[in-house]
């Protein structure tokens, strides 16, 4: 990852244009960590709720069947 950020230094004028994706790679590079941060938090999120929607669901099932019956 390091060379990237060392090839606008190596590259000719004309070519500093092609070689602008180092800058492109501080920015987005952040957003795709966090991103990933994100998607971790989700899915642990709802796989823990959809287990807490679960157990809710199996505890009032007694209670259903004591006011249906």
């Amino acid at each position: 990852m390091l060379f990237l950020f060392l090839l606008p230094s190596f590259t000719p004028p004309f070519f500093s244009f092609l070689f602008d994706f180092p800058i492109l790679f501080s920015s987005i590079l952040p957003l795709f960590l966090i991103q990933y941060l994100f998607l971790v938090f989700l899915t642990t999120y709802f796989y823990y709720f959809y287990y807490f929607i679960q157990f809710c669901f199996i505890t009032s099932l007694p209670l259903s069947f004591s006011l249906f019956s």
